[in-house]
């Protein structure tokens, strides 16, 4: 998420380079002197900066001696540590470690960590439902407006982001995945399983339904709304290498009394209620 930049920080100088200007640069000789009048040598203690500093850093390297989460950025002394290092999009942490977006997202920089949240929207996700209902198992409902979830007859629901980890950057820890669901029509409880194998939204029928995981992602109440599913250690696993191929939506078996529950598919027409998946991360 990161990019560029040094050290940065306590006496960094901005963008890797060092600072400019007489006040806080060597002398030509090296190791030492400031320019006579300047803000504060090797051994000065000049005049307080903004970020709590207390003179230029010692051996003539440029910048000023910053405390923790703020730097002398954009080398100039007289302005001391003018950036806030925990918050800064283009100096998150360190000067010159920026905070890029990603696609279909923006950036965050937070506690000097570079983040950001994207939204997987109906152009980036595959859904559709499969039934057990006589001749239509090996139906395919790829392009129908809603998906189902019910235990009898049995209906069930597939979701998944093809591109969802090569969208993230690389390592990321996930603090919140969070699948919304727009429910017209409410029924039993609703169990969320791991898929173990590919399965294609344009394709897959119930006789050609892929093997899913025994443990349970997560579970939800079916109610009228928009249902907000937590993914969050799922999708963690994926980031972390697990194959993603998705999740499938089972009625609870506990719960059948309930009946089904039937949701806004990403083909629907109005958009606001079509499913998605907004995920939050942070650097490593």
């Amino acid at each position: 998420m990161g990019t560029g930049g040094g050290p940065g920080g306590a006496g960094g100088a901005a963008s890797g380079g060092t600072s400019t200007g007489g006040a806080s640069g060597a002398a030509s000789g090296g190791v030492g002197a400031a320019s006579s009048g300047g803000a504060g040598g090797a051994a000065g203690a000049g005049a307080a900066s903004s970020g709590g500093a207390s003179g230029t850093g010692a051996g003539g390297t440029g910048g000023v001696a910053c405390n923790p989460g703020a730097g002398d950025c954009d080398g100039d002394v007289s302005n001391g540590c003018e950036t806030h290092l925990l918050a800064t999009l283009a100096h998150c942490g360190a000067c010159g470690h920026e905070c890029v977006a990603p696609v279909g997202g923006v950036a965050t920089c937070g506690a000097g960590r570079c983040g950001g949240t994207i939204t997987f929207g109906a152009a980036d996700l595959e859904d559709t439902y499969i039934s057990d209902d006589g001749s239509e198992k090996s139906q395919n409902f790829g392009a129908s407006t809603k998906i189902l979830v019910d235990g009898d007859p049995v209906y069930r629901t597939l979701l998944q982001v093809p591109e969802l980890v090569t969208r993230l950057p690389p390592g990321v820890v996930i603090q919140s995945a969070t699948l919304q669901l727009q429910c017209f029509d409410t029924g039993a409880a609703v169990q969320v399983f791991r898929v173990l194998a590919p399965w294609s939204e344009s394709s897959v029928a119930w006789d050609t339904q892929p093997a899913r995981d025994a443990v349970q992602a997560a579970y939800f109440t079916a109610s009228v709304g928009m249902r907000q599913v937590d993914l969050t250690a799922l999708v963690q696993l994926w980031v972390d290498g697990t194959p993603n191929y998705g999740v499938i939506l089972l009625a609870d078996g506990g719960l059948l009394s309930g009946g089904g529950s039937d949701y806004r598919s990403s083909e629907y027409s109005d958009a606001a209620a079509r499913p998605s998946l907004v995920v939050t991360f942070v650097e490593p």
